[in-house]
C-alpha cells in the first residue's frame, strides 16, 4: 500500500471508528486509536490486488470507465469482445471503485 493510500485509508478508519463509538456501537478502550488503525490498515493491505495502485489512481480509473462507457463512439459493439465485459458490467465494476 502506498503512503498516500495508507494515509487516506487510515483517516477513513479513524473517522469510522469515532462514529461507531459516538453511536454507541463500540467502545474503544485506548488513549489513541492509532495502533488499532495501523493494524486494520495492514490487514486491509493484504486484500489489495496491486499495492502500487493508489486511491487517487482508482478514482481516475473509475472516471475513465464512466467516460468510456458513456461514449458510444468509443464503447462500440466490438468493445465487449475486446475486453470481456459489456458496458453494464464495466459500469458495475466502476461502482465498486472509490468516488472522487
Amino acid at each position: 500500500m502506498t503512503d498516500q493510500s495508507y494515509s487516506q485509508i487510515a483517516k477513513i478508519l479513524k473517522r469510522s471508528l469515532r462514529e461507531l463509538e459516538d453511536r454507541g456501537d463500540i467502545v474503544i478502550c485506548t488513549q489513541s486509536e492509532d495502533a488499532l488503525v495501523k493494524f486494520l490498515c495492514e490487514r486491509l493491505a493484504q486484500y489489495f490486488p496491486n499495492q502500487e495502485i493508489s486511491v487517487s489512481e482508482f478514482i481516475g480509473i473509475r472516471a475513465l470507465i464512466f467516460q468510456a462507457t458513456g461514449n458510444s463512439a468509443f464503447f462500440d459493439w466490438e468493445m465487449p469482445t475486446l475486453t470481456g465485459f459489456s458496458k453494464e458490467e464495466f459500469e458495475h465494476i466502476a461502482q465498486k471503485l472509490p468516488k472522487g
